[in-house]
Formats: C-alpha cells, sequence, structure tokens
C-alpha cells in the first residue's frame, strides 16, 4: 500500500543519514 511505501522511503532515509 501507499502508507507501507512511504514508511519505507522513511526509513531509508533514516538509513542514509546514518552513512
Amino acid at each position: 500500500s501507499e502508507e507501507m511505501a512511504k514508511e519505507y522511503e522513511e526509513a531509508i532515509a533514516g538509513l542514509n543519514k546514518l552513512l
């Protein structure tokens, strides 16, 4: 669903901040 895609994108953005 779109909501899951949004949460997934936010999680990836958080990971990219750490890298």
